[in-house]
């Protein structure tokens, strides 16, 4: 188990950090642009794939989820 969270200790800190920051975003007022959440949620969805620590691949796939979850607050905004 601890071999999975470690294979990658950076990119998987460099993935919460992320994430951190877009729950920050989801919980303000003002949104992104839907030109720069869908994409971005998707990339790294399709990212989550091409992650060798599964642990990464997972953090990777939970920010393209809450990216989504940013759009989809950006369109019912309008």
């Amino acid at each position: 188990m601890l071999e999975w969270l470690l294979a990658d200790p950076v990119g998987l800190l460099v993935q919460l950090f992320f994430a951190v920051t877009v729950v920050m975003m989801i919980r303000d007022t003002q949104k992104p642009p839907l030109i720069t959440s869908i994409p971005t949620g998707l990339a790294l969805m399709v990212l989550t794939t091409s992650f060798t620590a599964p642990a990464v691949g997972v953090a990777s796939a939970l920010n393209g989820v809450l990216w989504l979850i940013l759009a989809y607050q950006r369109y019912v905004q309008k």
